[in-house]
């Protein structure tokens, strides 16, 4: 899916550090999950599922995770509210990120530190991911 593989290349350039271990990247929408492992930069695993409540994002994750427990997870997307990111911290070990895609880009100050998008970068991970790679 675009959205998923826009979302690996923000993760790529703005979280360097993701590249020398293994994490779950997902992007949660309003009805659908998209996940996938990205172990030191690379792709290995990608599964995607309809859901329709945070209960069943945080049971397909597990399904995503059983093979590496503790692993980082990194969401992203529209569907992500404050309720969910407390669920999700609560049931994996692991850390847990929502991936911001303008952290290592030169930004105006305005828009880094008090524009409209403060504490929803995660939202626009998926267009900002497709600009950085067509560019």
């Amino acid at each position: 899916d675009t959205n998923h593989f826009s979302g690996q290349y923000a993760l790529s350039i703005n979280y360097p550090e993701a590249r020398g271990k293994s994490v779950l990247l997902a992007s949660i929408g309003h009805d659908r999950v998209d996940a996938g492992i990205v172990n030191h930069g690379r792709l290995s695993s990608y599964a995607f599922s309809k859901v329709a409540s945070a209960d069943e994002v945080g049971t397909f994750f597990q399904k995503q995770t059983e093979a590496s427990p503790g692993i980082d997870v990194i969401v992203y997307g529209t569907a992500i509210d404050t309720a969910m990111l407390k669920m999700l911290d609560d049931q994996f070990p692991g850390k847990l990120v929502r991936l911001n895609p303008f952290r290592m880009l030169p930004t105006a100050s305005y828009f880094r530190d008090e524009g409209m998008l403060v504490g929803l970068e995660h939202r626009y991970t998926a267009a900002v991911g497709i600009a950085l790679r067509r560019q």
